[in-house]
């Protein structure tokens, strides 16, 4: 992907609740590509129940430091928790790394309502989280939805 466009910088974020373990391995290495996942974790005891899904999995060789967990240990989290860490830990790592893209692997199971999720994000909540991603990487951001059967 950054090959074929000459990208150097790339955010990847995956708010679903469920951690992204495959994109994670896939760019575990990569520089050019900084990994950002909030998802349930409850220490271990959610699926996909891996160690690194936690917050220590940072990335390694020239791909270290640009692996971000924020592994969520209960459930009924909300607007103002997940904006927190917005503005907290992914906005200012973000307007450091200047990606010149951002594609969000948007989930919408912490969605209030959700049984599996059992999160609390509002559905108007969303568009709220996005916004100020579009002030970054001059507005180049694709949110994705992926769906397995």
């Amino acid at each position: 992907m950054g090959d074929v466009h000459k990208l150097e910088r790339i955010l990847i974020l995956d708010y679903d609740v469920h951690h992204g373990q495959g994109t994670q391995r896939f760019f575990y290495n990569d520089p050019r590509v900084l990994y950002f996942s909030i998802h349930r974790f409850e220490h271990g005891a959610f699926w996909p129940h891996l160690q690194e899904s936690d917050y220590h999995a940072i990335g390694e060789g020239p791909g270290l430091g640009f692996n971000f967990n924020v592994p969520l240990n209960e459930t009924g989290m909300g607007d103002g928790d997940y904006m927190a860490i917005f503005q907290q830990l992914l906005l200012p790592v973000a307007m450091e790394y200047q990606p010149e893209l951002i594609i969000v692997s948007a989930g919408y199971d912490a969605a209030l309502g959700c049984p599996e999720g059992e999160m609390q994000v509002t559905p108007a909540f969303y568009a709220h989280l996005l916004n100020p991603l579009l002030r970054l990487a001059d507005s180049r951001v694709a949110v994705v939805l992926v769906l397995l059967t």
